[in-house]
């Protein structure tokens, strides 16, 4: 439930009985609830369910054997594109975007596309921070990684509009 200060000595809402108290309204937003209109537990909660969460199962799918194609028993390696990495890439730098910018959009009820360019940001980052290439392939990446989640929040707020 989201809280609002209010004081007694705004118009309107004056209690002569206790002046200078505060009082909790539901409904409204507290100070660790939002930041300028963006719901940080929205984003967190997109984040963790889809960076953090996915971490294991796809650790166990893409068990040290085989990721980044190593030899199979017949001694012929796997191309990339059929190796369990490309699975966790295509995971790391498109649906987890999409998916965590659709979720912190979805939950946060507004401003769809904010939370979703959030989402994307913070998500940009762990993808920069995952990788060790050139500088231009880094920018390249966090830019996808952020247009995704951008996309993401975008298909959220075209799904509640036609609701």
């Amino acid at each position: 439930m989201f809280y609002i200060v209010e004081t007694h000595e705004a118009p309107g809402s004056i209690d002569i009985s206790a002046p200078g108290r505060t009082r909790l309204t539901p409904g409204s937003q507290g100070p660790m609830e939002s930041m300028n209109g963006i719901k940080i537990r929205a984003v967190l909660i997109a984040l963790f369910a889809f960076y953090i969460a996915p971490i294991v199962p796809l650790t166990v799918i893409t068990s040290a054997q085989n990721f980044f194609g190593a030899a199979d028993p017949t001694g012929q390696r796997i191309p990339i594109w059929q190796s369990a990495a490309s699975l966790m890439l295509l995971w790391f730098w498109a649906v987890a975007p999409v998916g965590s910018g659709y979720l912190a959009a979805k939950i946060a009820g507004q401003q769809p596309l904010f939370h979703g360019l959030i989402a994307g940001i913070i998500g940009g980052l762990f993808a920069v921070l995952w990788g060790n290439g050139m500088w231009a392939f880094e920018l390249a990446l966090a830019l996808l990684v952020i247009s995704c989640g951008l996309f993401g929040g975008w298909l959220w707020r075209c799904r509640s509009l036609t609701r």
